[in-house]
């Protein structure tokens, strides 16, 4: 467990929930043993999680929020398929599509955990939100992320909402991609970089095409970023 965990205080209910969840979890070997998994057995359940789950969800978008948070932290090794993680998901999207302003605050401050990692089940389910809302508290996510591949999950949902609508980041994420098409490592990442700037990044996108266009250290990237630039 991180450090910087702190999990959160539970309804009596959630507590049940929990508790019965627990019961589910057991070690799954293959071969020899030499291979090991954890997994939920569905017939180890004493109680109908799914449906706790929704009353959970009816009578308190912050209780629910609040289990899902210890759920996903304490059972982020269960590896098959899990009726009570999928009811939990659809639970937070639905709560997430209904766009009542607390929740959405809540749940756009629980993106990002206390690692500075992506909640990526919560990512799922936040997507389901009003576009505006959407749009607005992922940018701010988006600046909180540390691992790459978070910034990169962001980024993907963010272009997804943006360039149907022909909507533009604003300054801070347009100079996270500007930076990205600089110091990425990869060219394909540098070159990904681009595209958003270009469809994406408003104002900001012309300088940093321009930059790749003369410093790039790969002539592939420097001529797609010419490319770029020419339909700007």
């Amino acid at each position: 467990m991180s450090s910087g965990y702190h999990p959160p205080v539970l309804s009596d209910l959630a507590e049940r929930i929990l508790a019965d969840c627990r019961g589910a979890v057991g070690e799954v070997r293959f071969g020899f043993g030499s291979k090991r998994q954890v997994w939920a057995f569905e017939q180890r359940h004493k109680l109908d999680v799914a449906e706790l789950i929704d009353q959970l969800a009816e009578a308190s978008s912050a209780e629910l929020l609040a289990f899902a948070l210890v759920f996903h932290h304490e059972f982020r090794a269960v590896t098959n398929a899990w009726l009570a993680r999928d009811r939990l998901q659809q639970a937070a999207a639905g709560l997430c599509a209904r766009g009542d302003p607390e929740f959405m605050q809540l749940a756009g401050d629980a993106l990002i955990d206390a690692d500075l990692a992506l909640r990526h089940w919560l990512l799922a389910a936040y997507a389901a939100g009003p576009a505006e809302v959407v749009f607005d508290r992922l940018q701010q996510a988006l600046v909180r992320a540390y691992p790459s591949a978070d910034q990169w999950a962001l980024l993907a949902r963010l272009r997804a909402i943006a360039e149907p609508r022909g909507w533009t980041f604003n300054p801070e994420t347009s100079r996270l991609l500007a930076s990205l098409a600089q110091i990425s490592a990869r060219p394909e990442d540098r070159v990904q970089a681009l595209e958003l700037l270009a469809v994406c990044g408003g104002s900001a996108a012309a300088g940093g095409l321009a930059r790749a266009v003369k410093g790039d250290t790969d002539p592939a990237v420097r001529t797609h970023a010419a490319k770029l630039l020419d339909r700007l």
